[in-house]
């Protein structure tokens, strides 16, 4: 870390001395620092793979992060530049933003703090029931990682930029409630940011603060959001940020954001997901708006050395938490499934996409390392059944708005559309056989792509639609929460968390969080 540090701050005091005589120099340094960065990952792997083949190990991890932390210097003047931006143009442009729609601003908070609140009081109980500490027992989810040390634990290859910043939202939220309660804090928190954010883009959307509060109340109710707000995860934490590139899109004139809130926000979303890059440049080539490679070869440059430059700092916080394992990208490929048929693929898509990871259903008791869990699953009730029947008619109704009133080209309704692509084509080949564990990545997407039909529309029998399909998918997915705790209660009595077989299953490692 030391020769890192060094290297890194060398190059940064050798561009900030001679930026002063040449103020171009800023914007070129990314250009020039991602440049030589890439050249030498190509060249690395070249060697490794043609002069000394073998096993991919640490040493590699090592030879990537020197890389990259040492080139991120370029980044530190326009870093430096960025930040003198955002404090003293960007801040003021939001607060002026916020005070011209200060009743509406507060109404989104104050339904995102209710949700909020709704989550970690759910999350209390399940958390003294003791599924935080095991990993896979409920929905495939490892809240273990999340609570053990408030995140030191995360698998930083697949979260780089997560740790940091989990740890210090926790020792934040560690003020406000109890230290072992503050990781569910900070995921509960994160789905009230969620519910807020979705109320300012569906209003953007349709035109209509009614319909943007729905919108909203329908992803908080959703069983997404329900089961991973509820627990210490990263999901919520990625849904925020997806949701954080499409307002980007949403808002790209109405706000006048700029090249530097593109790179930032994907770097954002990419830091605690690594695979949120593909939706990071999908928004940024619909906000742009432009098909020019060049734009698209800028705004990777600056990400990756903006990304690089805070994952080495990071790593000062929290020097544990190295990311960036070669050896871990290899290890996933364990979890790609491409033996399904292709049919059967897509079935399972539909159904995780457009219903299981919306309305409520009876979770499926599971034995995993020798204790009892749940999973997912897709059995429902008579009323489970009738909210299914009614969300799929409202959804084909609201698709059939769409194409009738062409919002269909639009650069939002583009947005959504290929970022729900993406995902799905993604989780067809990775992480299949637990297609739930990752629905937050891809369910505002299914409430976002109808909404675009609602664009306008102010007419009682549409709120009168949308209030029935509230109340249903409320009251539905209220049950599930029930469901849930009361089963686990049931496996605990009847079985124990441990098996007599199995010494100490909270133990064993699962990659693919």
């Amino acid at each position: 870390m030391g020769k890192l540090g060094a290297a890194s701050c060398a190059i940064a005091l050798i561009l900030l001395y001679t930026q002063r005589r040449d103020r171009r120099l800023v914007a070129r340094a990314p250009l020039a620092g991602a440049a030589l960065a890439c050249a030498a990952l190509v060249c690395y792997a070249a060697w490794r793979y043609f002069l000394r083949p073998g096993p991919v190990g640490r040493a590699d991890g090592h030879v990537v992060r020197f890389i990259l932390g040492a080139c991120s210097g370029f980044a530190v003047p326009l870093a430096l530049a960025w930040g003198r931006a955002l404090v003293l143009q960007d801040v003021p442009a939001l607060a002026r933003a916020v005070r011209g729609a200060k009743g509406w601003t507060a109404i989104s908070v104050l339904m995102g703090c209710l949700f909020a609140a709704v989550y970690f009081f759910y999350g209390q109980q399940l958390g003294r029931l003791g599924v935080f500490d095991r990993i896979d027992m409920l929905f495939d989810a490892d809240p273990k990682f999340h609570q053990s040390g408030w995140g030191t634990e995360i698998h930083t290859s697949l979260h780089p930029l997560l740790p940091a910043g989990w740890y210090l939202s926790c020792t934040l939220a560690s003020r406000a409630v109890a230290a072992e309660w503050a990781p569910l804090a900070v995921s509960a928190g994160f789905g009230g940011l969620c519910v807020t954010l979705a109320a300012l883009y569906f209003k953007k959307v349709t035109g209509s603060r009614l319909l943007g509060l729905a919108g909203a109340f329908l992803l908080g109710c959703t069983t997404a959001h329900l089961s991973f707000a509820a627990m210490p995860e990263s999901y919520i934490v990625a849904a925020a940020t997806l949701i954080s590139l499409q307002l980007l899109v949403a808002h790209r004139q109405s706000l006048r954001l700029r090249f530097r809130h593109a790179v930032l926000v994907g770097v954002l979303a990419t830091g605690v997901m690594i695979t949120n890059a593909a939706a990071a440049l999908v928004c940024y080539c619909c906000w742009r708006r432009t098909r020019r490679a060049a734009y698209v070869v800028r705004w990777a440059a600056y990400s990756l050395l903006i990304g690089s430059a805070l994952l080495a700092a990071q790593s000062l916080i929290l020097p544990q938490a190295c990311g960036l394992e070669p050896s871990e990208y290899v290890y996933q490929q364990r979890f790609l499934h491409t033996q399904t048929p292709l049919g059967q693929r897509l079935a399972g898509l539909v159904n995780a996409s457009l219903v299981q990871n919306v309305v409520g259903w009876i979770p499926a008791p599971a034995v995993i390392y020798g204790r009892p869990a749940l999973r997912a699953g897709l059995q429902y009730d008579r009323l489970g059944q009738a909210t299914v029947w009614l969300w799929a008619v409202s959804s084909l109704a609201a698709a059939w708005m769409v194409w009738r009133r062409r919002t269909w080209g639009s650069a939002t309704f583009v947005a959504a559309l290929l970022c729900l692509l993406v995902a799905a084509g993604f989780h067809s080949q990775y992480g299949y056989g637990n297609l739930f564990l990752y629905s937050c990545c891809f369910t505002f997407y299914v409430l976002a792509l109808p909404a675009h039909g609602l664009a306008g529309s102010r007419s009682v029998p549409v709120a009168l639609i949308v209030g029935v399909i509230c109340v249903a998918m409320a009251v539905n997915n209220a049950r599930f929460c029930r469901r849930v705790p009361a089963m686990l209660g049931e496996l605990e009595r009847a079985r124990g968390w441990v098996s007599p077989g199995v010494t100490d299953p909270g133990k064993a490692v699962h990659p693919e969080s």
